[in-house]
């Protein structure tokens, strides 16, 4: 979905292709033929290439035949592959057609793959240090590639952005009580909802209402939570899913935007929030950090009931003054992750590395 995003602005001034390969063996191959992919379709202008590759051990033929096919489709400046699984066949195409190529590392490929515990073979890692760019998602998954495959200096960020369509100027706050917070979530167990909720049990002074805006397998339980457990009824209420039109008005409506996500690549919903300026409270170490800079546009905690509340509190003792400048520095940030911008940035870093007059 990111990489679209980026694809759609490229598609603006550039020519872009979009090679999708299909990964199948002798054991899957009737399964891909009952899918029926169309050879090529266009989405957002642009062309969308179905590749089928037979993937047999020790054999590079079906390398040479995606390396073929690339040819026939016409010069291309550079060429852009996901890592691990893409850059094998990004370098041999590379290779042949004498273009510089880019990787780009997203957090679920890092854990899922096995590279998050550093296993990577020497063939691999020899694709990596030919890359002319290794593209992350986030500092923090930068940092943990470096530490557990290689450090590289050819790293560029790559995050998360937003439409522009979240920077119309957002409302004037005056941050006075009741505290308004707002979490936007999927109910699960990764959004740490239940810990948000225990820090408030800590409050009890506390002038406050949050909105909880998602659903998911945990809803009854966080359900049960606030109306039993911690008696919360009268200061939470849960609204269900909603769509970006009514998330916009929520944020617009709301001092506050509290999430304390564990393993999360970035976390699109906090940029969303920064750019009305409703003041991001999100969680210390994961894929947002960095982006939120403690106390200057938003705050971090850890995700525990006890960190949770004691920046609550904290929070709740700031001047509206204060506050202000707060939020007025999350909307100010928010304007350099548009996806526009950061397109071009990625293609201006691009440019340096080619290999033609």
């Amino acid at each position: 979905m990111l990489l679209h995003q980026y694809a759609k602005c490229w598609a603006e001034e550039h020519d872009i292709t979009v090679i999708r390969p299909h990964s199948y063996n002798l054991l899957t191959a009737n399964k891909l033929r009952k899918k029926k992919l169309k050879a090529c379709f266009e989405i957002d202008g642009i062309n969308v290439f179905n590749v089928p590759v037979l993937r047999l051990p020790g054999d590079n033929l079906q390398i040479k035949k995606f390396r073929k096919i690339i040819s026939e489709l016409g010069k291309f400046d550079f060429i852009l592959g996901s890592l691990p699984v893409g850059i094998e066949i990004t370098h041999y195409v590379s290779s042949t057609l004498g273009i510089p190529y880019f990787t780009y590392l997203h957090n679920t490929d890092f854990h899922r793959s096995g590279l998050s515990k550093g296993r990577l073979t020497s063939r691999y890692k020899m694709f990596l240090m030919k890359a002319d760019g290794i593209g992350y998602i986030s500092t923090k998954l930068q940092k943990a590639f470096e530490r557990t495959i290689m450090e590289s200096s050819k790293g560029i960020l790559l995050p998360g952005a937003i439409s522009p369509s979240w920077l119309t100027e957002p409302p004037k706050r005056s941050f006075k009580s009741p505290m308004k917070l707002v979490a936007p979530a999927r109910l699960v167990k990764q959004k740490n909802i239940d810990l948000i909720l225990k820090a408030f049990s800590k409050l009890l002074s506390l002038d406050y209402q949050l909105t909880i805006a998602g659903d998911g397998e945990q809803r009854e339980f966080l359900e049960h939570l606030v109306a039993s457990d911690l008696n919360l009824k009268a200061k939470v209420s849960f609204i269900g899913m909603v769509d970006h039109e009514v998330l916009k008005k929520l944020f617009d409506q709301s001092d506050f935007m509290i999430l304390m996500s564990t393993n999360e690549s970035f976390g699109l919903v906090y940029l969303e929030a920064m750019a009305r300026g409703c003041i991001p409270i999100g969680t210390r170490g994961e894929g947002i950090d960095g982006v939120i800079q403690h106390g200057e546009n938003g705050f971090l905690c850890d995700p525990d009931p006890e960190s949770i509340s004691q920046q609550l509190s904290e929070i709740s003792k700031l001047p509206s003054a204060s506050l202000l400048k707060v939020s007025t520095n999350a909307s100010e940030t928010a304007k350099n992750f548009v996806y526009d911008k950061l397109a071009k940035f990625f293609i201006d870093f691009a440019k340096t590395k080619l290999r033609h007059p």
